[in-house]
């Protein structure tokens, strides 16, 4: 495999880290025309608090190009957390953010509100642009479902600034 497996050196976020790529590969297997992918920096903005979590961007070539730091709205992020019970936590703090967006007009890290999907699955949350049709979030969660252990990433990734 040509991946660069990054983590804080533990085993869970080397596992995280592995998990990730493959989850990578699978929606670039399933169609998904992914690119500009990068491991969020430690400590981004908005990144769940879950030690040992890892967190990759990517771009999703039907949207803008990518922005600098990279945030969901160009394409998705994938989060790995500890477990199921994590990542089900992740998605009601994303739906609170929501609720308190709604309410002052940016999220609590001051952000302002934008639509996102979010699809959980096991202990991984995958949080897509909200620009994106159903059916093309559809597509996603499909290729979420059916990983491919297909090793088409040309090399290592970048560690990116990302505002999750």
């Amino acid at each position: 495999m040509s991946l660069l497996l990054v983590g804080c050196g533990s085993a869970a976020a080397d596992q995280n880290s592995a998990l990730a790529a493959t989850i990578v590969q699978a929606l670039r297997a399933g169609g998904l025309p992914l690119d500009s992918v990068g491991w969020c920096a430690p400590g981004s903005p908005g990144a769940p608090a879950d030690p040992g979590a890892v967190v990759v961007a990517f771009h999703d070539r039907r949207l803008p190009g990518p922005q600098d730091p990279r945030r969901v709205t160009d394409g998705g992020v994938i989060e790995v957390l500890a477990g199921p019970p994590q990542a089900e936590a992740r998605r009601a703090q994303l739906a609170e953010q929501v609720l308190i967006a709604g309410e002052f007009g940016y999220d609590e890290g001051g952000q302002p509100l934008v639509d996102e999907h979010v699809v959980v699955t096991g202990r991984v949350v995958l949080r897509l642009a909200g620009i994106l049709s159903e059916e093309q979030v559809a597509a996603y969660r499909t290729a979420l479902a059916h990983p491919s252990h297909r090793d088409d990433e040309p090399g290592p990734w970048p560690t990116i600034r990302c505002l999750t």
